[in-house]
Parts: structure tokens; C-alpha cells; sequence
């Protein structure tokens, strides 16, 4: 449904397009992502991938809704943290065949943070 078969070297996946179907925002399945357990933060028990969607698809504060299911403080920095890569994390540019960051910082980060996005 969502994705495109280029051939038996990989799919493409439309993000947009995910999106439009889940009919929730870039922000939102980036949160839902993080929730549900990513490389970078495992989730709270009994968060899974329907109840990470739900909290999401709500548009309200998703790490708010976690802090009452028992996110501690770690993982609320861990939480940003996470997000921090999610945007800023380095990538392959095809365009100019370089690697650049998803998104340029308007902050200065801290080493660590640094550190996770490449």
C-alpha cells in the first residue's frame, strides 16, 4: 500500500505518503517511532506499536502521555535526545553525493547529542 518495488535492491518507501495514510504529521510518526522503541531508547512497558499510534494520532503531548504511563526523567532527556537524531542525523545526499545532516542545527548542541547524529 505504501511502498514502491524498484527491484530486488530495495524498496522505496514515500514518506508522504505514509503519512497521508496514517493521517498524522512528520513530527507525530517521529514521536510514535521513538515510543514504540527505536536504537536510541527502548520503550516503556506495555507501549507498543497501537498504543504509541494512539498517543500520537491524538495530536496532544506524547512524552507528557508517557511520563503518566512511568517515563522517568532519563528517559524524558532520552526522549530529546532521540528526536535531536531524528532530525539532525547524517544522511547521504544523492544529489551531491555527500553526506550532509538531515536538518541544519540552529542551536549548538551538546558533544553527546553531537555524537548520536553522525
Amino acid at each position: 500500500m505504501f511502498k514502491t518495488t524498484l527491484s530486488s535492491d530495495g524498496d522505496v518507501v514515500v514518506l508522504s505518503e505514509v503519512l497521508e495514510g496514517l493521517t498524522i504529521n512528520k513530527k507525530q510518526f517521529q514521536e510514535m517511532c521513538i515510543a514504540v522503541g527505536c536504537d536510541y531508547l527502548k520503550n516503556i512497558t506495555g507501549i507498543g506499536t497501537a498504543c504509541a499510534f494512539q498517543l500520537a494520532a491524538t495530536g496532544g503531548d506524547i512524552l507528557e502521555a508517557l511520563v503518566q504511563r512511568g517515563a522517568d526523567d532519563t528517559y524524558q532527556t532520552n526522549f530529546h535526545k532521540a528526536m535531536a537524531v531524528f532530525h539532525h542525523q547524517t544522511v547521504f545526499d544523492v544529489n551531491s553525493c555527500s553526506t550532509v545532516p538531515l536538518e541544519k542545527w540552529d542551536t549548538d548542541p551538546s558533544m553527546d547529542v553531537q555524537y548520536l547524529c553522525g
